[in-house]
């Protein structure tokens, strides 16, 4: 998902479009990512991502965009090992209540 964003800024900063059409197409793409983290349960902060828009380069608001991308995948990816590690401990915790090792005395 940041590759291609990161991908798209990109070929849009080296494009000879006009300034407003690239800032419409940045608020497009916000607009995606938005109801795409929206349908899977993440919020976004939108007054973050308006006043991101809202600046005069757009370099910057491809970066600041990246920014809030790379900021979700890496809570993400926090949330995921939190919850591998708690569905560790607890079929640990099940194998050790309810089995006995037949070999131990």
């Amino acid at each position: 998902m940041i590759e291609f964003g990161s991908d798209f800024f990109n070929a849009m900063l080296d494009d000879s479009d006009s300034g407003f059409t690239n800032r419409y197409v940045c608020y497009l793409l916000t607009e995606l990512y938005h109801k795409l983290f929206k349908s899977i349960g993440i919020e976004i902060d939108l007054e973050q991502l308006a006043k991101t828009l809202q600046e005069n380069s757009l370099s910057v608001i491809c970066e600041k965009i990246l920014d809030i991308l790379t900021t979700i995948q890496h809570h993400q990816i926090q949330e995921a090992k939190a919850n591998e590690e708690h569905t560790n401990s607890n079929i640990l915790e099940f194998i050790n209540a309810n089995y006995t090792d037949p070999f131990s005395i």
